[in-house]
């Protein structure tokens, strides 16, 4: 009799399962690296977009400013004294001015502009006739505004401060910051009129109201004094409204949430009275005596240069384009290599460079975001400089100032 048997499959055996599972685990790893290295390639293209953002933004702040300098203009002041060479005569004879910063350096007093930047970082500072600036009229109600606008004055400089102001929260990193100070005509130093003031007096009249252009003048130009070391610096020194006062030193401007160790003249209160709309209203209230905190741009800078440029005739009928230490030498100054104050440049070749989040949290040291440029070959760069150009990205700017009426 023939048997006839039938085999039921009713399930897998453990060697199949465990072949199966393998295969599954490799597959699942395979997938979790692909995803991981996706994510991370995300995250570094938000991250680089994110710095690309701010620091054009940055750009952008500074272009605008920019085309808003309030150059050196014609003015009925005394004559120059007979010292004065042709170049000199050329470039400062008849005319008003406001300084220029760029890198200052030298400098009449102890103060000088934004001197709480980083020294290793470029510095611009200037006089802007930004348009529709309010003024408070002091002659009217206070209430009232005149439309016209009033110079005021700009900075761009770099510092080292916390990124947040989170209790605990140590981190910090290189911002690049704008400094402004409306113009107005109401006192205090939160507004530029009375450091504009001071400026206009010393560099450009001292004479009493009255006398005739040929007197003597004690200010610097008309003295012939024209080298940055003799010139007051533009927010060192204010001129108080009441015409009895004695010109006196300035608050030093700072940035948000600094750390006061690597600040050259840390604020003497980091919460300075905001007051209120009533308080700003009023032209005598101590709230304009408050220097606002200074706002980031962007941050995770490692470069901030600004290299200045001016077309000059050096002789008739050929033109050159001078950078500071030929522009010092043609007028005959002793500024050096320091951009002569007094002398508004054609071109501004402006250089911002930032690096991705994840680079600065490993700067955690003020002197690691410290970069010597000039330093080229790759081969004698520092572990953290070649850390810092993996992650670098450098964006430029070249600006064309308009040139002043003559």
């Amino acid at each position: 009799m023939k048997t006839s048997r039938t085999i039921f499959n009713s399930g897998a055996t453990l060697i199949e399962l465990i072949t199966a599972m393998s295969i599954l685990l490799v597959i699942l790893l395979m997938l979790s690296t692909a995803l991981d290295a996706s994510l991370g390639q995300f995250r570094q293209s938000t991250d680089r977009t994110a710095k690309r953002t701010s620091a054009r933004a940055a750009l952008q702040w500074l272009e605008r400013d920019l085309e808003t300098v309030l150059l050196p203009r014609p003015a009925r002041l005394s004559p120059l004294p007979d010292s004065a060479t042709t170049a000199q005569r050329e470039f400062f004879e008849s005319r008003l001015f406001y300084p220029t910063e760029i890198n200052r350096s030298q400098h009449s007093g102890d103060k000088q502009s934004l001197p709480n930047a980083s020294d290793k970082f470029d510095r611009l500072c200037f006089v802007s006739q930004i348009p529709g600036t309010p003024q408070l009229d002091p002659a009217l109600n206070s209430n009232t505004r005149r439309a016209d606008p009033a110079p005021s004055i700009v900075g761009y400089y770099v510092a080292y401060t916390r990124n947040s102001p989170l209790k605990g929260d140590t981190l910090a990193s290189m911002k690049l910051f704008r400094h402004f100070r409306p113009g107005s005509s109401v006192s205090g130093q939160r507004y530029a009129n009375e450091f504009l003031s001071y400026c206009a007096t010393e560099i450009n009249s001292r004479s009493e109201l009255g006398q005739p252009l040929s007197a003597p003048n004690s200010a610097a130009v008309r003295k012939g004094l024209f080298s940055n070391t003799e010139l007051p610096s533009l927010l060192g020194m204010r001129l108080p409204n009441d015409p009895s006062a004695s010109p006196e030193e300035s608050d030093a401007a700072w940035p948000v949430f600094p750390l006061t160790n690597y600040l050259t003249e840390p604020p003497p209160a980091l919460n300075p009275n905001r007051g209120n709309l009533n308080d700003w209203e009023n032209p005598d209230h101590s709230v304009h005596h408050t220097v606002f905190p200074d706002e980031s741009l962007c941050r995770n800078v490692v470069r901030f240069e600004v290299r200045p440029e001016r077309r000059v005739e050096t002789s008739p009928g050929v033109f050159e384009t001078l950078e500071a230490s030929e522009i010092n030498t043609h007028l005959g100054l002793s500024n050096g290599d320091e951009w002569p104050c007094l002398v508004v440049p054609d071109y501004l070749y402006i250089t911002v460079g930032v690096i991705n989040e994840a680079t600065a949290r490993t700067l955690t040291r003020y002197e690691d975001w410290l970069v010597d440029w000039k330093i080229t070959d790759p081969s004698d760069w520092s572990e953290t400089r070649t850390k810092i150009e993996r992650s670098l990205q450098t964006f430029q700017l070249k600006v064309k100032l308009r040139r002043a009426a003559t």
